[in-house]
């Protein structure tokens, strides 16, 4: 059942049931409302019929004093009875179309001889040829001739009034609801319109496969346009996701076709030149093996990236990060022609990660680091803890990054020649490759293991002046137990 045909039915259910309520409560107030007042209209006749017969001390009342009395208190639709104390009538009158005296059809107990049933003052109803009839019956104390005033009126007026005001609660109530149902209909339609926009641009995008399409959000800010505005902005991301693949499968065929021309360009040599020397020989054989173990970092990378987009790393676990940038800036000051490499002096800190993936990110930090520093610079690594955060600065004096690359260097095979303020993205790899090797895979290894690990990586640069790379890691919530794995 559609959305809009529910909210609607959902509407009209709910009206459907308040006005049903409010029209009982509506037609009970209204019966007991003009019984009441009936029951009031006749007590009263009663109460001054018995007032004009004077007090009940035995004095005769003669019959045509009680005629004149019960034909002053009658009028149509209203009878007045008056009876002594053995139930006998005195007087009587027939008001409207009441050809029956009420004393003798609505008093059995009196006319049975049963008059102590009756309290001083009661009402009963009962039904005169077929007419309903409500009588009042009041009992006078003392010993005159009249001890019962009956007093009745027909009540059919009630039943009729109350059967035209069920008709009109129902004529309205239909009428109403109707209303109702069409004006949620139609509002239900307005406010679902986005929606419904929604997902005709879906469809026709997963027919198409048009991501730059958008939905047209309403101006007003409600939950329909969030959800316009969301589906734009899943829309936009999926666009630039497809944009960043199709630019990474780019980048990646043109990354792995450099070393894979040369090694076939360097075997073909040797294969159909039977003149080469044995040096052009050996020249050929290390451009084969450097161009395999670049292809190879290469892959080694790519597979890195694909495991972490697919969330395949191990569970995080303590790690002391000071004894594993320790061990890496040790393992790393080993080489030779590499700038002095050092850690200054800091306290123990242990941070929670995968410590495969965290060792990675500081390799890679560091191997940045190495490549666009000269061998007479520096590189000073300095390890803090602030409030719950690990700090992690990798600070050297190479030759910066140009303000044009700072915003793209953790983009994917990105590589920039920060000598010169040029960068590199499916250019010729001789220019940039002689002078700075690598992937560039390595920033972007990084900023994805950091988003992992609930992480940040950063960088400030001053061509050059130097680059400094900032890592902020959680800190561990408590320290490693005793015969815990730490790293």
């Amino acid at each position: 059942m559609p959305i809009r045909l529910r909210l609607a039915l959902w509407c009209g259910s709910i009206l459907a049931i308040a006005l049903l309520g409010f029209a009982t409560l509506l037609w009970l107030a209204a019966g007991h409302t003009l019984r009441d007042a009936g029951d009031q209209v006749i007590k009263g006749r009663a109460s001054r019929v018995d007032t004009l017969l004077g007090p009940t001390n035995g004095s005769p009342q003669r019959p045509v004093l009680l005629a004149r009395v019960v034909k002053v208190f009658s009028s149509p639709g209203v009878t007045v009875t008056l009876a002594d104390a053995a139930g006998a009538v005195l007087a009587q009158s027939i008001g409207g179309n009441m050809p029956t005296p009420p004393c003798a059809v609505h008093c059995p107990k009196i006319r049975l001889g049963g008059i102590t049933a009756f309290p001083d003052q009661s009402y009963y109803d009962r039904r005169v040829d077929g007419a309903p009839f409500r009588v009042f019956v009041m009992r006078r104390l003392g010993s005159g001739p009249v001890r019962y005033i009956l007093v009745g009126h027909d009540i059919g007026y009630i039943d009729d009034t109350l059967q035209t005001l069920l008709a009109l609660l129902v004529a309205g109530s239909v009428l109403c609801l109707a209303l109702v149902v069409a004006a949620a209909w139609r509002f239900a339609g307005r406010a679902l319109a986005p929606i419904a926009s929604l997902t005709t641009t879906a469809a026709t995008i997963a027919r198409s496969g048009d991501l730059d399409a958008r939905v047209e959000a309403p101006a007003r800010l409600d939950e329909v346009g969030n959800l316009a505005a969301t589906f734009n902005t899943m829309l936009a991301r999926l666009a630039g996701s497809r944009e960043a693949q199709r630019r990474f499968v780019s980048d990646a065929s043109h990354e792995i076709r450099a070393p894979l021309t040369t090694i076939r360009g360097n075997a073909e040599l040797l294969l159909l030149d039977p003149t080469t020397t044995p040096a052009d020989q050996a020249d050929a054989l290390r451009d084969i093996t450097t161009e395999a173990a670049r292809l190879t970092r290469l892959v080694d990378g790519l597979l890195a990236l694909a495991r972490g987009d697919a969330g395949r790393h191990g569970p995080p676990q303590p790690v002391r990060l000071h004894d594993l940038v320790s061990a890496l800036v040790q393992s790393l000051s080993g080489r030779t022609g590499i700038p002095r490499l050092t850690l200054n002096p800091c306290p123990p800190i242990v941070v929670r990660a995968d410590p495969d993936r965290l060792e990675e990110v500081v390799i890679n930090v560091l191997d940045n680091a190495i490549k666009y520093t000269p061998p007479e610079g520096s590189i000073t690594c300095t390890l803090r803890a602030e409030e719950s955060w690990a700090i992690l600065e990798v600070r050297d004096t190479g030759i910066g990054i140009d303000p044009d690359d700072l915003p793209h260097i953790f983009e994917r095979f990105y590589r920039a020649d920060r000598a010169h303020g040029r960068s590199e993205r499916n250019a010729p790899t001789t220019v940039v490759d002689q002078a700075v090797p690598g992937s560039g895979l390595g920033l972007a290894i990084a900023l994805q293991i950091m988003e992992e690990i609930g992480g940040t990586i950063s960088v400030e640069s001053v061509v050059g002046e130097g680059s400094c790379f900032t890592v902020r890691l959680p800190l561990a919530a408590s320290p490693p137990r005793d015969g815990e794995r730490t790293r």
